[in-house]
């Protein structure tokens, strides 16, 4: 089974930015014709944390662009020859990264928990304490967040047949960031059913709040990286690797190797290279660790 996760989405062109940023002021004549800049509408979107999956229902207004006065907010976007854009009334801190650095990053979990913990360690606010919820002390940990995910259901369904730990690689490269201001305009749809919700909340009336949550989530995106990530994780049988006479450290190890053969010699990979390769002749019958361990 093969498991990758596409994160985002690559908007941006690579172009070096030939102008600074900047953003101005301006009326409403200059905004009336002119893009939104790319991907100001991926905040304000609801976003599920126990399956760690976006709804595709707006919390935030994001389409408004028009401020009480009549100004608007324009940006020079660098990656578009200086193209003028225009942001929500939602959006602040709007800004283009100077560069895109492309950098591969490995990990080794050796349980499902820990695995699911650490897919959701990119939520920036302490959504626990914001729900009101304490891990009891001396008791087994409480895991919400990712519980119902994708993720969680592979990992999981692995760890009930065997003993396996889950190496987890990203590629990532980030063009634009922006944040929600305080106090956002809501998006009218929630408006309209925050109106028709009950006045109580009790065992006859739950199933109309629990709806709302279901359609909109239990939270809503406050921050945005605006580029891409690609995530493989790979399950581990442990058995199996300590049979070929692997630990799964090497196994992640020569996988992070193999990952990076593509980009070019580096010097701090030269001994692990000639290490991977005497690893491969050992104990894999010269077959690739990539190929040895599939099961993604």
């Amino acid at each position: 089974m093969r498991w990758r996760l596409l994160m985002w989405v690559v908007f941006a062109t690579f172009l070096s930015p030939t102008t600074s940023q900047g953003c101005f002021r301006a009326n409403e004549s200059q905004c009336a014709n002119v893009d939104f800049t790319p991907g100001s509408d991926l905040a304000g979107e609801g976003f599920d944390i126990t399956k760690m999956q976006h709804k595709g229902t707006f919390v935030i207004n994001m389409n408004t662009w028009l401020k009480k006065d009549r100004t608007c907010t324009l940006c020079k976007n660098p990656y578009m020859r200086g193209k003028k854009q225009k942001l929500p009334v939602s959006v602040v801190d709007w800004r283009p990264n100077q560069k895109c650095s492309m950098k591969l990053s490995s990990s080794v979990y050796q349980s499902s928990e820990k695995l699911v913990s650490a897919s959701i360690s990119s939520i920036k606010n302490d959504w626990m304490a914001a729900l009101g919820i304490l891990t009891p002390k001396g008791q087994a940990s409480v895991m919400m967040a990712g519980s119902h995910s994708k993720l969680a259901a592979y990992s999981m369904q692995k760890t009930k047949t065997d003993k396996f730990s889950f190496t987890s690689h990203a590629v990532s490269c980030g063009y634009y960031r922006y944040r929600i201001k305080s106090n956002p305009p809501l998006h009218p749809e929630l408006r309209r059913e925050f109106r028709s919700l009950p006045n109580r909340y009790d065992r006859n009336t739950k199933h109309t709040y629990f709806d709302l949550i279901g359609k909109f989530g239990t939270h809503y995106i406050t921050q945005v990286t605006l580029g891409g990530e690609v995530r493989s994780v790979t399950s581990i049988r442990e058995c199996q690797a300590s049979l070929q006479g692997l630990t799964v450290d090497e196994v992640r190890m020569c996988l992070d190797v193999e990952a990076t053969a593509s980009k070019g010699p580096a010097a701090n990979i030269k001994n692990k290279s000639y290490h991977c390769r005497e690893a491969r002749k050992r104990s894999l019958n010269t077959r690739s660790f990539a190929r040895s361990f599939s099961d993604r």
